[in-house]
């Protein structure tokens, strides 16, 4: 698996996502999202990760690159805050690609393309037309709304922090670093 998500920053003072003490840089920005669909399509977190980081004068890494271990099956992620901007996702198998061209943050009103790009030659095309604003306040509303206490989420975001706080870990070490579950999770 490998995920991308890249666009040029603003850098106005002030700006949040340049910040340490607001939890600033790329990872947490926009690592984040490719963290978060690794693990749905593992069903699991890795058990370790390795990162590397750069930032010419920011105060956080403004752009990382990680590979994350899912005991034996590796994911790798690159995001940062220089552009150009892309946000892509792809699997690659044995019998095959699934390549998802605007994975993560697509133009309101456009459709995102997954392409399945099979190794007999075979490639189909599919777009996906939901507004994704849309669905995810819809989604929200109806949780929002409902009586029962279970938040369907909560594993998952569980489960990207762990992750993100393992590959801060490893930036800050220069060194691989274990996945730890949080205690809730």
């Amino acid at each position: 698996m490998h995920a991308r998500f890249h666009f040029v920053m603003n850098r106005a003072p002030g700006e949040v996502r340049l910040q340490p003490g607001l939890e600033g840089g790329a990872v947490n920005d926009v690592g984040c999202y490719a963290i978060d669909i690794m693990n749905m399509v593992m069903g699991s977190l890795p058990s370790s990760v390795y990162a590397k980081g750069t930032s010419p004068s920011d105060p956080v890494e403004t752009t990382v690159a990680a590979i994350l271990d899912y005991d034996g099956v590796l994911g790798t992620l690159d995001c940062g805050f220089d552009g150009p901007r892309t946000n892509t996702f792809q699997i690659i198998g044995t019998e095959g690609q699934i390549t998802l061209d605007t994975a993560f943050d697509p133009d309101p009103g456009d459709s995102a393309r997954v392409r399945v790009s099979l190794r007999n030659g075979h490639t189909e095309d599919f777009d996906i037309t939901e507004d994704h604003f849309k669905a995810e306040i819809e989604r929200f509303s109806v949780r929002a709304r409902s009586s029962g206490s279970e938040f369907v989420d909560r594993e998952l975001t569980e489960q990207n922090l762990a992750v993100r706080l393992a590959v801060h870990e490893s930036l800050a070490a220069g060194l691989p670093c274990k996945v730890r579950a949080s205690e809730g999770g």
